[in-house]
């Protein structure tokens, strides 16, 4: 089931779980209890509640309120429960407030004003008693010593230093040598974390004699054949697999003395913290980020929390990643699953362990996120080395997610139902022949933006045989994926069908809470359309043009050959009360005049009020073709755009009396008749904020947006007579050209010399 199907008692459930996890106590019969439950530890506290709190949270041995935490069924506005536990934690005078669904936390502190902070990042989690102590002073905490902070950003300059020595070791591959320094940071990482269970009282899994404070010590051939013939093996036959490391391809001892001697430096994992595996996941993704040594992209982590909220795996559900990459996916599903299982209850942790995470990645990073899987708390039983498209699924698993590698080639579509459309086909009908043939069978798929309009036959056999359906389509920013790639994508929540199918709701995520550049920094005090998506603020089941919400009916998206994309849908009509309207199909037409011997300017459009402009005087060097026969003339009243680039250009008119010509790429339009819309009118309306607003939603592609001529089509204007549209578009083309005529006159003024006084 998807967050949206928990009821409020299973949301309680799940928090009374994770509280017991973290050492809170709420058995009423034990003296040291600082659980309390629709109702506060004191009568003189209650008396002063104004109504019933789901969760009052005491520091031990104290009747002073510590945190009031109020549960919400998933699609409720979690803002509603946060003021509500506000006013809980004002009458007893409580500092902290945490409202939550069992997925989506919302939290503020009474005293700072603000919401909580957790080493950098707003608080997603609950949390235990010395978190919520330390919290009483300050809004921020950190978890993390400095030390460790600052030791993990160094690992991307030491590994610099370390890709040259490898290098020179004779390693030529950026994914062979990156391979190799995994391997030994894994053995660093584990060895820091089976010290700090040692410190803690916890039984360790890998003996000393394995770890690094040991081998750190040898030289030599002595220590590359200890590493190579003892301790890699060790390792394998511990757990259970021989897929975790390939052999060191080091050939000279003293290149892995130096990387061992570098990182024995940095202390990276901090026993204080529950953070331990995210140093390796931090690594992963800031060193390719920069030098993209795996030759991949990674998911930003904000989406990957995003998409397993959103799909809610349960214990007892098998969850897949076809296509996991090193494990980014899979490793926030058990992150997600571990807190709700009762951490003495060994079974279910092995169940958790041995037989939920499953994935399957083609190349050698598959051993990668075994280990990734290892550093978190294990879960790497089910990683395979294999190509997932060679060996298709059927009706294995409850929840699969992933995203689907970009364009990927495959010689396997002949064992899919639809044998063609090359790899995107075949990865997302993997993903849909996967799923169980269960009632709460569903999946979460980041697909890119061209599948909204592609593979209806892929749409309907999905339909058709597997009885899925779309529930949710979310359309992500253009540039989310950046620094690694600027393609646009797009998540697919996946569902059973129950009955008939249901209509499919499209989100325009106008808002991922990240700045759209290079930097994709997190930009503070920003509620992003994704968190008011999973808190309930954004109601994606009800149709609302304002917040980019598009309800698509089942038998609106069959006549649409099952697009996804919500222009399709959607209404593009300029209304007016006082005029009839018109489709703008009824009112102009395309014109495909070509330059042949005639002599004439060739024009770019720009998105000045300048309109049109010589080619040759916008760019240093010529961008047109030497030979112009054949380029589009733009007449005077005729309009032209750049198709590929309507959101850098614009649609422009001719308003001068000679003919231009443009790139045949371009689009160039004229009004049919003159005497029933008035061109400067129709330029007029092009310049409105409405129409604007209209072409935007029309604009499709990955990278830059592109409006199709069919599409601009498809807008409906208000339509008054001829001397009314003169009249309305008179002053806005005058002002129009009076600014032309003043940037002339600017251009002659600066380039001609003064004579001398």
């Amino acid at each position: 089931m998807s967050i949206l199907s928990l009821n409020e008692r299973d949301v309680e459930a799940l928090i009374d779980t994770q509280l017991r996890n973290l050492g809170w106590t709420d058995n009423p019969k034990d003296r040291h209890r600082t659980v309390y439950r629709q109702a506060a530890k004191t009568s003189e506290q209650q008396n002063r509640l104004h109504g019933r709190a789901d969760y009052i949270l005491y520091a031990s041995n104290s009747n002073k309120p510590l945190m009031v935490i109020e549960t919400k069924k998933p699609g409720k506005d979690l803002e509603r429960g946060l003021e509500q536990g506000k006013q809980y934690a004002r009458d007893l005078e409580c500092p902290l407030v945490i409202a939550t669904n069992g997925v989506q936390l919302k939290t503020w502190h009474m005293t700072f004003g603000t919401p909580l902070y957790k080493n950098g990042d707003e608080l997603d989690s609950l949390i235990n008693e010395a978190e919520a102590l330390a919290y009483r002073q300050n809004n921020k905490i950190t978890t993390i010593s400095r030390k460790v902070l600052k030791n993990r950003k160094e690992l991307i300059t030491l590994f610099a230093d370390v890709n040259d020595r490898l290098r020179r070791d004779g390693i030529r591959s950026g994914p062979d040598r990156f391979s190799e320094f995994a391997n030994i940071l894994f053995l660093k990482l584990i060895s820091e974390i089976e010290a700090g269970k040692e410190s803690t009282g916890t039984q360790p899994l890998i003996a000393k004699d394995y770890r690094w404070e040991i081998f750190r010590r040898k030289g030599g051939l002595d220590l590359l054949n200890h590493i190579r013939n003892t301790v890699i093996p060790y390792f394998q036959d511990i757990y259970d697999d021989s897929g975790i490391f390939t052999q060191l391809k080091i050939k000279r001892a003293t290149t892995l003395e130096d990387i061992i001697h570098k990182l024995d430096t940095l202390s990276l994992v901090d026993i204080d913290s529950d953070i331990k595996g995210d140093a390796f996941e931090y690594f992963l993704q800031a060193y390719n980020k920069e030098n993209k040594d795996l030759s991949e992209y990674f998911t930003p982590r904000h989406l990957i929390k995003f998409m397993v909220r959103l799909i809610n795996p349960k214990f007892g559900e098998r969850v897949y990643d076809p296509f996991c990459g090193t494990g980014g996916m899979l490793i926030e599903a058990f992150k997600h699953l571990r807190p709700n299982i009762p951490h003495d209850d060994e079974r279910l942790l092995n169940e958790l362990r041995e037989n939920t995470i499953y994935g399957r990645e083609i190349t050698t990073t598959a051993r990668v996120a075994k280990m990734n899987m290892i550093l978190i708390g294990d879960g790497h039983h089910n990683i395979e080395h294999m190509d997932s498209l060679e060996n298709p699924v059927d009706a294995k698993y409850d929840v699969c997610i992933t995203n689907i590698p970009l364009s990927q080639g495959s010689d396997f579509g002949g064992l899919y139902d639809v044998p063609k459309g090359g790899g995107d086909s075949f990865c997302f009908q993997h993903c849909i022949r996967s799923l169980k043939n269960s009632a709460n069978a569903r999946g979460c798929i980041i697909m890119p933006f061209q599948f909204l309009k592609a593979l209806s036959d892929v749409k309907e056999i999905m339909y058709a045989k597997y009885k899925l359906e779309f529930s949710v389509v979310f359309a992500l920013p253009v540039k989310v994926f950046l620094p690694y790639t600027s393609t646009r994508a797009v998540i697919l929540h996946i569902k059973r069908i129950h009955d008939r199918p249901a209509g499919v709701a499209f989100v325009n995520i106008r808002d991922d809470g990240y700045t759209l550049d290079n930097k994709r920094a997190k930009r503070e005090g920003v509620e992003s359309d994704l968190e008011q998506v999973l808190s309930g603020k954004k109601d994606i089941q009800t149709n609302n043009a304002s917040e980019g919400i598009t309800i698509i009916r089942f038998e609106d998206l069959v006549a649409n050959k099952y697009s996804l994309l919500d222009t399709d849908y959607l209404s593009f009509e300029l209304r007016s009360s006082r005029y009839p309207t018109r489709y703008l199909k009824e009112l102009i037409t395309e014109t495909d005049e070509r330059k042949q011997d005639t002599k004439c300017d060739v024009w770019s459009v720009t998105n000045s009020p300048s309109g049109f402009k010589l080619s040759r005087e916008m760019f240093t060097e010529q961008v047109y073709s030497k030979d112009t026969a054949g380029y589009k003339l733009v007449s005077p009243r005729h309009f032209a755009y750049s198709p590929a680039r309507v959101n850098v250009g614009s649609i422009n008119i001719n308003d001068q009396d000679v003919v231009g010509a443009v790139s045949p790429a371009y689009v160039v339009f004229k009004v049919i008749d003159e005497n029933v819309l008035d061109p400067d009118y129709l330029y007029t309306l092009i310049k409105t904020t409405q129409i604007k607003d209209m072409i935007a939603k029309l604009c499709g592609g990955t990278v830059r947006q592109s409006l199709n001529f069919n599409d601009l089509l498809r807008i409906k204007i208000p339509l008054p007579d001829i001397h009314t549209q003169q009249a309305i578009s008179r002053n806005f083309m005058d002002g129009l050209r009076r600014y032309k005529e003043a940037e002339k006159n600017i251009a002659r003024a600066a380039f001609t010399v003064p004579k001398q006084l």
